[in-house]
């Protein structure tokens, strides 16, 4: 399987997501987008300078089942690529805006393409957030139908959210300047995105943590008990919260000390007086 039918399976085959209303569709009617929603701007569909036939034709496409279509031929027959379709300008655009300037996201991209003739013809979808660098839908397209037969394409548009106006290229390459890409019922889904206001918690009156919110609490100063014996070993005391004050020790006790320390008095001998 080539790239490019590669390509057209991932658009054909895997289904997006649920249908939701489209907020922007061009019918080519005329070049202005057909249905735009309130809260968005679309400008008309112009074309680039390396585009030929440029019309919304309902004459030499009245073989489709419903007309008018966008036909779309080169100018030259050097975009036989899609590199070259760039290079050259091949291209259509239209440039969408939030009404309010607010941010919003492209989601996704609908669209039906088919082949004036035979030969190998194609599309690609690009914007202006990376100056139309890199594809938007994955890859170049090549298209396999021809007219009236249209191939459908639905896919996601990688860009997520953006701000402000974005303008949309479908660059077309083909064999030469006589070999058309033909459109119909572009659609693109774009979804306004809400911002919601951040409600800041309600501060308490005095800082939490600062000097004024903090109530000094009373301090309990306890001495240490001293035991009942005499022995005042340092196991003997029981420490109290906060030493401040030396412990108390009872006079009896240290008499009692005294008198188990003291050696007992010297026995002073006088001998017995002679006759």
């Amino acid at each position: 399987m080539s790239a490019s039918s590669a390509m057209y399976a991932l658009l054909t085959d895997i289904p997006g997501p649920a249908p939701t209303p489209s907020t922007l569709a061009f019918r080519f009617n005329t070049l202005n987008p057909d249905t735009v929603d309130p809260a968005f701007t679309v400008s008309a569909i112009t074309a680039g300078p390396g585009v030929g036939l440029f019309t919304n034709a309902a004459t030499d496409v009245a073989a489709y089942a419903t007309t008018p279509v966008l036909k779309i031929q080169p100018a030259a027959s050097t975009t036989t690529t899609i590199d070259a379709a760039v290079t050259a300008g091949c291209y259509i655009e239209f440039t969408v805006n939030r009404a309010d300037g607010a941010a919003w996201d492209p989601q996704r991209v609908r669209l039906k393409a088919a082949k004036g003739g035979s030969g190998i013809r194609g599309f690609d979808l690009r914007s202006s957030v990376d100056n139309y660098a890199a594809s938007i839908i994955g890859g170049a397209v090549e298209v396999p139908t021809t007219r009236p037969t249209w191939s459908q394409y639905d896919s996601a548009m990688s860009l997520g959210t953006v701000t402000g106006p974005v303008t949309f290229r479908i660059f077309v390459f083909s064999r030469d300047n006589a070999s058309s890409v033909e459109f119909d019922d572009i659609e693109m889904d774009l979804a306004v995105v809400s911002v919601t206001s951040a409600t800041p918690a309600t501060q308490p009156s005095t800082t939490v943590f600062g000097a004024a919110s903090l109530t000094p609490g009373p301090v309990s100063i306890t001495p240490a008990t001293a035991p009942t014996s005499a022995t005042l070993g340092a196991s003997a005391l029981s420490a109290g919260s906060i030493a401040r004050t030396p412990a108390t020790i009872p006079p009896a006790s240290i008499l009692g000390m005294l008198a188990t320390t003291q050696p007992p008095p010297a026995t002073t001998v006088t001998p017995a007086t002679t006759p």
